[in-house]
């Protein structure tokens, strides 16, 4: 689960909601930074949960992960010019 926002509550806008996987086979996932900028287009904090759903009911597998994403760069500085 990803979504914006901070905690585990999921309070925050869904951005992906879940990536299915066969549940008859183990099966390994990576998330790349190329789809996560995809999927966050704006700056901002964001927390990315994993989580398991079952027919009995849907648990949070280890702590959710929360990061800022900023993409502006600020640059402070001064030209100045020396004249022989």
């Amino acid at each position: 689960m990803l979504y914006n926002g901070t905690g585990n509550s999921g309070a925050g806008k869904l951005i992906r909601p879940s990536h299915p996987c066969d549940s008859t086979t183990p099966q390994s996932t990576n998330i790349t930074s190329n789809e996560l900028n995809t999927l966050i287009t704006q700056d901002g904090t964001y927390t990315i949960a994993l989580m398991s759903k079952t027919v009995f009911d849907t648990r949070l597998l280890c702590d959710p992960v929360t990061f800022s994403v900023k993409r502006t760069i600020s640059i402070n500085a001064m030209q100045t010019y020396f004249k022989d």
